[in-house]
């Protein structure tokens, strides 16, 4: 028994520690972070900065390894098109799959996706839609509020539709260096960037930086503009129309910067837009720079590698910097838990940690700095001499994010300014474009088509002027309607429902109105219901007039529907049916998402549209106009000769005409913006208004001409010797319309065709001689 006893003992042992070893095993986490690529200066530094930041992380709980990683082949200056591209579609690629969980990202890229108004443009090009989608939300974070001590504006910038996505992770700026030996004293916080140029210096170039750089040279240009003598534009609400609607003031602040970059170096223009930050940088340390554009996070590696020269800093001109900042996110599709990484990107965004990583590194906090008097590690940190400088410099900086200076509720996605905008700039200074395609570009930015300085009088002269013709003689019509509404040329086509169609038409012909101006939310819902009264208010009368026909016409009874298919009745059911199709359109208005996405680029012009953000509902009503459509086909067949004879083809011309327009301006109204051919948007909407007055003309045009030539007619039948009312008569035979006899000169009937009575004989499919006078 002792034996058992022991044996038993020893296997429980073996088990307990087997299994421990196995758990133990269980909460070892590898957790992989994306980082950019760092510039030529800061790759210095990266493996120790790797090395001991994942050795910081460790410490704090040895289960979990953190992997700091970036992408070899990421280009650093990106100095072209593609290579933005191919960055944007990288970081695409690892949000799409699960090999990264965390990751650091540009906050120009964070949601640059959208600011308000989606693009097809950035859509189609990286198969991107709701860029934040892809990141976890962190709302739930915020309720750890001794956890979170960043920059208030910092933190704000990290929300999207009220919902934290991102924490801010490290922050930069833009500094001058200069070798002090070469300049006694450096204070260029009264200078303009034009009174840089007057400093004498006996140098190759007076001011280094990499001009091939596309992101560089967008911060410069935001920099030199408020860096300037009477220019101040902090953002695109703030005097950014300077760039476009007064072509003299747009002019010379191009010309005024184009000349500024030119004086800067004595390299020509071609080999000066190819220097890099490598060439910039080790121009400057060769003597061959006075000042060296840099960030604020290159002056512990500058200090600390060039010890052999005074390394002196400063803002730019006027004080103003770009302030760019780093977010830090968690990737949804990442199959590690996601409160461990949660728990990860507090450690890895906190205090502690960001304090640690300036005083060894040399990176910027996003830390709320204005705590230096109440904390002692925040004003340990801003006292050190290592620090100092940078930190007075960020004090007294007027900064800019470019995130917030292209922000509006109307411009144009942040990651499509940055692939485009810097292309133009260089193009412009290379002499390849003129000032007019520069302020093309800036006003496309800022504006929707319907808004451009450039096409806005345009605009309203094609649209409108047409516009109002059209709705005026569409008007017209329906009074001239009214007016021989009992002549019996136009009785059997229910004169009151004609005008129905043709005010559902005039509807269609004002459209445009209210489809250019498709720039908000609530516009949007509104233009969703009036687009199903619009096209219900064609379809649904149409339906009902062709039916009363066909059921006359193969009816055995006389008063079978009489009753049932008088214009009252008849304008009821129509309205039953516009009211059921309003309340389903008002229902999906009220409970999915709109979005506004536009068509064409910042290059061309852009066209706003709305749709759903989910399933396209707008599909349900297709569905039952037409079958509309088809049971209208299917009666007028049935009733061949007869629809033939009184012109009931016409309604189904009217639809397929009406149908294949629509079809025209779907197919069109997406492709024409991107090839920037203005006079063939403008003819989109001419053509489909004047589609639907031809629509109108179709419907009632020969009937009125025919009552126009005939005036003895027309006033026979508008007179009081007619006593048959239409409106309310319940006998079928009361709706068949007169019919002119072969040997008759006369119209449709002679006087002597009303009887004693006063009513009309009227005849029917089978006239009897009786009939005949």
């Amino acid at each position: 028994m002792e034996f058992i006893r022991n044996y038993l003992c020893i296997t429980v042992i073996y088990i307990l520690i087997h299994y421990s070893r196995i758990i133990h095993a269980i909460e070892e986490y590898n957790i992989q972070i994306l980082f950019d690529r760092p510039d030529s200066i800061n790759t210095l530094y990266w493996k120790d900065y790797t090395l001991q930041s994942e050795n910081y992380i460790s410490k704090l709980n040895s289960s979990i390894h953190v992997h700091f990683k970036y992408n070899s082949a990421e280009s650093i200056d990106k100095s072209n098109p593609t290579d933005y591209q191919n960055y944007v579609k990288n970081k695409l690629k690892h949000l799409n799959n699960s090999s990264f969980d965390i990751l650091i990202l540009e906050d120009k890229f964070l949601f640059g996706d959208k600011y308000f108004i989606h693009s097809t443009y950035i859509e189609e090009l990286f198969n991107l839609n709701n860029l934040h989608l892809l990141y976890e939300d962190l709302t739930d974070l915020t309720n750890k509020k001794e956890k979170l001590d960043f920059d208030e504006h910092l933190l704000n910038n990290g929300y999207y539709d009220n919902k934290l996505y991102a924490l801010p992770y490290e922050l930069d700026f833009d500094v001058l260096y200069c070798d002090k030996s070469k300049l006694n004293s450096l204070n260029l916080e009264k200078l303009t960037w034009n009174e840089l140029l007057a400093i004498p210096a006996k140098y190759k170039n007076l001011l280094s930086f990499p001009l091939s750089n596309d992101d560089e040279l967008l911060n410069i240009f935001i920099e030199y503009l408020n860096g300037s003598n009477g220019n101040n534009i902090k953002s695109i609400d703030n005097n950014y129309d300077l760039f476009y609607n007064n072509t003299s003031i747009s002019n010379e602040i191009f010309k005024s910067f184009k000349n500024f970059i030119l004086k800067l170096s004595t390299l020509d223009i071609e080999q000066y837009l190819k220097v890099t930050q490598k060439d910039s940088y080790e121009s400057f340390l060769n003597g061959d720079s006075l000042f060296f554009k840099g960030k604020a996070s290159h002056y512990n590696t500058m200090i600390q590698n060039n010890k052999n020269i005074t390394i002196v800093t400063s803002l730019p001109p006027k004080n103003t910097s770009i302030l760019s900042t780093k977010y830090l996110v968690i990737n949804k599709n990442s199959k590690v838990d996601k409160k461990l990484l949660k728990d990860v990107a507090l450690q890895l965004t906190s205090k502690e940690f960001q304090i640690f990583k300036a005083n060894q590194f040399g990176t910027i906090p996003t830390l709320d700095l204005k705590q230096k008097k109440d904390d002692t590690k925040i004003k340990s940190l801003l006292n050190d001499k290592s620090n100092s400088e940078i930190y007075k410099l960020l004090n007294k900086m007027e900064s800019f994010f470019i995130t917030e200076f292209f922000k509006s509720d109307t411009s144009a996605p942040l990651i499509e300014i940055r692939l485009l905008l810097p292309q133009y700039l260089k193009n412009y200074i290379n002499n390849t474009i003129d000032e007019t395609s520069l302020q093309m570009i800036f006003d496309n930015i800022k504006n929707l088509v319907m808004n451009q300085w450039n096409y806005m009088n345009g605009l309203k002269i094609a649209i409108y002027v047409p516009m109002i013709i059209f709705t005026l003689s569409s008007v017209i019509i329906m009074i001239l309607i009214y007016e021989n509404r009992n002549h019996p040329y136009l009785k059997f086509f229910s004169p009151n429902l004609c005008n129905l169609i043709i005010f559902g038409f005039i509807l269609s012909i004002i459209s445009p109105q209210f489809s250019l101006q498709e720039n908000s939310i609530p516009k949007c819902q509104i233009y969703y219901v009036y687009q199903t009264i619009t096209t219900d208010l064609i379809v649904f009368p149409m339906f009902a007039i062709t039916y009363r026909i066909y059921s006359i016409y193969n009816s055995k009874s006389k008063f079978s529907y009489g009753y049932l298919l008088n214009n009252r009745h008849l304008l009821n059911y129509i309205l039953i049916a516009l009211s059921f199709m309003v309340t389903y359109s008002t229902v999906i208005v009220c409970i999915f998402d709109f979005r506004i996405i536009s068509y064409g680029d910042i290059e061309t012009y852009r066209k706003p549209t709305c749709d759903l953000e989910v399933f396209d509902f707008s599909i349900i009503e297709r569905i039952i106009n037409g079958l509309a459509f088809l049971g209208m086909f299917i009666m007028i067949i049935k009733t061949y000769k007869d629809s033939k004879r009184y012109g009931q083809f016409k309604f189904l011309y009217v639809l397929i005409f009406t149908f294949i327009i629509e079809l025209i301006e779907d197919l069109l109204s997406p492709k024409i913006p991107p090839t920037g051919h203005f006079i063939f948007f403008i003819m989109i909407y001419i053509l489909s208004m004047a589609s639907d007055l031809l629509c109108i003309y179709l419907l009632v045009g020969s009937k009125l001409i025919y009552i126009f030539k005939h005036p003895s007619d027309e006033e026979f039948f508008n007179s009081d010797n007619l006593s048959t009312d239409y409106f309310n008569n319940t006998d079928i035979a009361h709706f068949i319309p007169m019919k002119k006899k072969n040997n008759d000169n006369n119209y449709f009937l002679n006087n002597n065709a009303i009887d004693k009575k006063g009513e009309i004989a009227i005849n029917n499919r089978n006239p009897t001689k009786s009939n005949e006078s």
